[in-house]
């Protein structure tokens, strides 16, 4: 790690991505690298929540699997809708 804490990280690219990522910083006023930089990060991002959001799917299923608990599909747009019209509304109770 250098004094502006960042390091470095070899990537191979097939050459036409690489050419792409060279084309499309030149047209932006970037170097390929910091486009590079650019769109990791943003992958980074958009992974955490994915990995989040499918971490908070496989909880909720081991939930259900283990109590029975839940909510309709017609209960669950009712609340939504609810929700979208502005009500601040508590979710419907879960039920068996």
């Amino acid at each position: 790690m250098n004094k502006s804490g960042t390091s470095q990280l070899t990537v191979l690219l097939e050459a036409e991505i690489k050419q792409k990522l060279e084309m499309l910083a030149e047209v932006r006023g970037q170097t390929a690298e910091q486009l590079a930089s650019e769109a990791i990060v943003r992958f980074l991002g958009h992974a955490e929540k994915m990995t989040a959001a499918e971490q908070a799917a496989l909880e909720s299923w081991e939930h259900y699997k283990a109590t029975g608990l839940h909510l309709t599909m017609a209960e669950a747009d009712t609340w939504l809708a609810q929700l979208e019209e502005g009500h601040d509304v508590e979710p419907p109770p879960c039920h068996r």
